[in-house]
């Protein structure tokens, strides 16, 4: 294989510079064209054009008193001519002023980076206008629609417990007179129960007027229920009373909602007040609530769950929270299958 060096002196002031060296290598085994490599000299790369501000530091001292007298002509400039000379002087235009011969170039000169300065200062300040009338624009829009707090939200939500207590709205009422039935954990979970019933009522399209009745003032339920009043619970909108519901609605008005009922809950009626029994019973299923009922020569009704889902596995006892949903969403919409869907999938196969 035949390789052909070229050897060649490129004079850059110094005559003992050695240029690279340019080799012609063959491009591949399989042809016969030649490409160029070249071999850079070290000495080249480990040389380093100084900086501006490194150069001005190297003048001698004749340099450096055509420096001082082109810093005095630049300020006279200014005085008199102020938009001819950019305001900001850099060490590379200060070595550019250093090697012109004539005040003409210089002048000329500093009137180019004077407008080059002009120039970017009024881009700057169109930037400045075009965010401004944008960020007035922004704030604007947000004026026509205005910020809806957590506050204003929660007001919003008492006004409208506050017309189903005034207006008449439908009224469910909570037998609390279970407590001697319960141990403290239980009274513990049908306080959250009942909480969670005053969350779910607050935020309803048709809030229902709530009231617990049959209340112990000395019990650990009402000791316990003082705790997180005013967190998760207002008293305002959940009116306590320890009289018996017999002593605030007519007889014939009320329905106790027991699961032992034979009776089924067809369709919500308004007009009627509808007994919930605040009862949690995590050992057996207990049919104290029917026999209350029975007793006060009261109406009774059982939700239809069997006409409506298809039950899978777990006994059929729904928690207080799940059943107030449950008279929400039907008090709503009048749909048993929408109203149903409150049920945990868990306990059920489908929806008939």
């Amino acid at each position: 294989m035949a390789i052909r060096i070229l050897l060649r002196k490129i004079s850059l002031g110094h005559p003992a510079s050695v240029n690279p060296l340019v080799l012609a290598i063959p491009s591949s085994t399989h042809c016969l064209s030649w490409s160029p490599l070249v071999i850079k000299d070290d000495s080249e790369d480990s040389c380093k054009k100084p900086s501006a501000q490194e150069r001005i530091h190297m003048f001698n001292s004749e340099e450096q008193k055509k420096l001082h007298y082109l810093k005095l002509e630049y300020e006279l400039i200014k005085i008199k001519r102020p938009h001819k000379v950019p305001q900001v002087m850099t060490d590379d235009i200060w070595l550019e002023l250093h090697e012109m011969p004539s005040f003409t170039k210089r002048l000329k000169y500093l009137m180019h980076h004077s407008t080059k300065e002009r120039r970017k200062e009024k881009e700057q300040l169109k930037k400045r206008e075009r965010l401004e009338v944008l960020k007035n624009r922004m704030e604007s829009e947000i004026r026509k629609f205005p910020i809806i707090s957590e506050r204003m939200i929660d007001e919003f939500n008492k006004k409208k417990l506050c017309n189903a207590m005034l207006y008449n709205s439908p009224t469910i009422v909570f037998d609390m007179g279970y407590e001697d039935m319960m141990i403290p954990k239980e009274i513990k979970s049908l306080i959250y129960q009942l909480n969670m019933c005053y969350s779910n009522n607050k935020r309803a399209i048709t809030p229902f007027n709530m009231i617990a009745c049959n209340i112990n003032p000395n019990g650990l339920y009402c000791k316990l229920l003082k705790k997180v009043e005013g967190t998760h619970c207002d008293s305002s909108f959940l009116e306590r009373t320890e009289k018996h519901y017999l002593e605030l609605f007519p007889c014939e008005k009320l329905v106790y909602l027991t699961p032992n009922s034979p009776n089924l809950l067809e369709k919500f009626n308004g007009e009627d007040v509808i007994i919930i029994g605040g009862l949690v019973d995590t050992h057996g299923q207990k049919p104290a609530s029917f026999a209350r009922a029975t007793s006060d020569n009261l109406r009774t009704a059982k939700l239809p769950l069997d006409k409506y889902l298809r039950w899978g596995c777990g006994n059929k006892n729904l928690t207080l929270d799940q059943v107030f949903n449950i008279l929400l969403e039907l008090h709503w919409s009048g749909d048993w299958h929408k109203a149903f869907r409150h049920v945990p999938m868990r306990k059920v196969k489908g929806i008939r």
